[in-house]
């Protein structure tokens, strides 16, 4: 079973009223794309506060109901965090993106988007564990996707910009599990430069998703860009294997804005593709595009709900899909929904965020839990995870299941180390993904990295520091 993360720069502001704001010929015919494997488990210290309404068991007769709605407790299971990286040399130095995650084994893999002053930005890929942690990276503009490709290897979706003539080269770097470093990772180009000709120049505001078709060498990526008539365009592709291709624009709209066609999520079901839009801020509200290998060019787009509402991630399970969505209404007064459900896979390109089971409700966006945060599903629980107003240099959690239960909450200490006068300014990025396969059911390690803004002696001066650790958390009665 594979546990995709998806951490597309969600970002719930305060009162601010904003949810928003993975050699080429590698991949031949004979690739096949296979469900993955989890991992074993360990224990430590470090603990939550965590707290929880649990939930109701399954009623008796006709084969039972759903099992009890036990908390997750959770505790730091490493003696102390793992410092990882720092930007203090550099501080000029961004990890511009939120930060991408999946698994290699026990290890997990994190993609930082590394934008350098003066110089070319790379696509950093950091291995890590509990014992040491590597770094490998190469030159690219953005990173914007990772997906396993099958049960040995991963596959990191990311773009570089070419400005003679203009247009941007898409690309995926696949990297076996085998492969500690990540040094002996291919490259395959799915839309070479020529793709995106038409692309503003510096201003073209490219970003992208892709998903793997379970079982053959299919993949599919959207991309969304202004051009240089200032308009934005969507573009849908599909690779079978073989060398670049020249994906087709779709949108039937040029009044779109960058609110409208921000893709958070895309995944694959039954020889189709489905890709869900818009952040809180668009004017269409969220829509979905469904993709087959019938698209030669604009189709229409199905809408998904009113202006307000978002879809946050879609996992794909093998009987289910597990969809999670929010209402933030169109006013800072508006009270927030958070839904958590899971759907019949073929219902994908039928539902509406108004059909899905509300898990959670908040008086206002600025009541949410967790900000600037973490939000996917790892199998059946859909984790939130980042700092809250109140707590800006903690994280703090929140665990729902597929039914809309609530599976517990808590805020864990920092135990990491800190250079001389260091001050810790609050927690920027989070990316979290399950070390052990049963998390859901048993509980287990969770893979957690997230970056802190810092700074030593003037507080206007600060920089990006990485850190790691496992979170090690079970149900309990």
């Amino acid at each position: 079973m594979t546990y995709r993360s998806t951490t597309q720069g969600l970002v719930i502001a305060g009162a601010a009223a904003a949810l928003a704001g993975a050699c080429t010929t590698l991949l031949g015919n004979d690739f096949v794309i296979e469900s993955g494997t989890g991992g074993g488990g360990s224990s430590g210290t470090g603990g939550s506060t965590s707290t929880s309404s649990g939930g109701g068991e399954g009623g008796s007769g006709g084969g039972g109901g759903a099992p009890p709605a036990l908390p997750y407790q959770c505790n730091w299971t490493l003696p102390t965090h793992m410092r990882v990286a720092s930007l203090r040399d550099t501080p000029n130095d961004d990890w511009r993106s939120g930060l991408l995650i999946e698994n290699a084994g026990h290890n997990a893999r994190v993609v930082a988007q590394r934008e350098i002053a003066g110089a070319t930005n790379s696509v950093e890929l950091y291995t890590l564990d509990e014992d040491n942690a590597q770094v490998w990276s190469w030159p690219a503009d953005e990173g914007h996707d990772i997906a396993r490709l099958g049960a040995n290897r991963i596959g990191v979706l990311y773009s570089t910009y070419t400005s003679n003539p203009p247009g941007i080269e898409l690309s995926m770097r696949v990297v076996e599990d085998t492969d500690d470093l990540g040094s002996q990772s291919n490259q395959v180009v799915l839309a070479a430069a020529n793709a995106f000709a038409d692309v503003a120049p510096n201003n073209y505001r490219f970003t992208a998703v892709f998903a793997p078709h379970p079982g053959n060498s299919t993949l599919d990526f959207f991309a969304t860009y202004r051009n240089n008539q200032s308009v934005f365009v969507e573009k849908f592709g599909r690779h079978t294997g073989g060398g670049p291709v020249m994906p087709v624009a779709v949108n039937q709209l040029d009044t779109l804005d960058e609110e409208d066609t921000n893709p958070f999520v895309m995944v694959a079901h039954g020889g189709r593709s489905y890709v869900f839009l818009g952040d809180p801020a668009s004017t269409v509200g969220p829509r979905q595009y469904v993709f087959d290998d019938t698209v030669t060019g604009p189709i229409p787009a199905r809408a998904l709900g009113a202006p307000g509402e978002l879809v946050l991630d879609v996992l794909m399970q093998p009987d289910a899909a597990n969809v999670a969505a929010a209402d933030i209404g169109m006013d800072v007064s508006d009270p927030l929904l958070l839904m958590a459900d899971a759907i019949e896979p073929e219902s994908l390109g039928e539902f509406a965020i108004g059909d899905l089971t509300v898990a959670a409700e908040f008086a206002t966006v600025a009541n949410l839990p967790v900000g600037d945060t973490f939000m996917g599903w790892v199998a059946d629980i859909l984790i939130l995870m980042g700092k809250t107003a109140t707590a800006p240099d903690e994280l703090t959690f929140v665990f729902y299941d597929s039914l809309g239960r609530d599976r517990g909450a808590g805020t864990m200490p920092f135990q990491g180390p800190l250079d001389a006068g260091e001050v810790r300014v609050a927690v920027d990025r989070v990316a979290v993904s399950a070390r052990d396969e049963f998390f859901h059911t048993m509980g287990g390690n969770l893979h957690v990295a997230w970056t802190e803004v810092h700074h030593v002696g003037n507080p206007s001066e600060t920089y990006k520091v990485m850190y790691y650790d496992q979170l090690g958390c079970y149900p309990v009665e």
